[in-house]
């Protein structure tokens, strides 16, 4: 390799470590524990708790068609923030870039057919469309 070749590296790679350091998101200094003797409170528990490890919300149930087809449905997104222990290529920890990381899965069950389809994604907030709010209940990936 050529070392104009090798220098254009370093200068990408110098230039994404100080982007994920200038748009990272902050992570919470303490993550909150979930408490049995902490009553739940709508709208605050449906929303998205930032300060905690993991979140998810589920979705099922049952579509029918125009044509009378019925199909089950599982959708699910899931926030989660990585250990620092987790690296890209043993040298970077995700937790750099992924702050949190979200997860999606969507599933279609045909019981007719016994066909069964899927569809994952995963998110970094700051480079995909990813998220959820405190303030209300609503997350998202992608489209």
């Amino acid at each position: 390799m050529c070392r104009g070749a090798i220098l254009l590296l370093l200068i990408l790679a110098a230039g994404l470590i100080t982007a994920l350091f200038i748009f990272r998101f902050p992570t919470p200094v303490r993550f909150q524990q979930a408490m049995a003797i902490q009553p739940v409170s709508f709208s605050r528990d449906e929303a998205a708790h930032l300060d905690v490890t993991t979140e998810w919300w589920y979705y099922t149930g049952f579509l029918t068609a125009e044509d009378d087809r019925r199909y089950g449905f599982e959708l699910v997104f899931f926030k989660v923030y990585l250990p620092p222990e987790m690296r890209l290529a043993k040298v970077m920890p995700l937790s750099w870039i992924a702050k949190p990381l979200y997860f999606a899965h969507l599933a279609i069950s045909n019981k007719a057919t016994r066909e069964h389809v899927f569809f994952e994604r995963a998110s970094f907030p700051r480079f995909w469309h990813a998220g959820a709010r405190e303030d209300r209940f609503e997350v998202w990936n992608g489209d």
